[in-house]
């Protein structure tokens, strides 16, 4: 999410769609470490939510609604620890706003 690798996620997304009928799903974090609280939650989120959206036949995004902390912890305290948020970004579904 931090820096995705658009063209991957795009081949990847022709992939499996080509594959399966079952429809492709990403699911993420609100953010990660300084990239997320506020504004920037939803600038970062809403871009990330748009290019993917465009660049692969991705419709369908399940956000956990914690920020991922990449500073070492383990899998299990990144799941504790940052505190779930309670904006609601049910919004995401149109980017254009948010989106560079």
């Amino acid at each position: 999410m931090l820096n995705p690798k658009f063209l991957f996620v795009k081949l990847v997304g022709e992939a499996m769609s080509a594959n399966t009928n079952v429809p492709v799903t990403v699911k993420c974090r609100i953010g990660v470490d300084e990239l997320s609280g506020g504004p920037k939650t939803k600038f970062y989120l809403g871009n990330f939510v748009h290019k993917v959206s465009t660049l692969s036949p991705t419709r369908h995004f399940i956000v956990h609604s914690r920020k991922a902390l990449l500073g070492g912890i383990s899998p299990a305290d990144n799941r504790r620890i940052p505190p779930l948020t309670t904006i609601a970004y049910s919004n995401l579904g149109n980017t254009s706003y948010y989106c560079l």
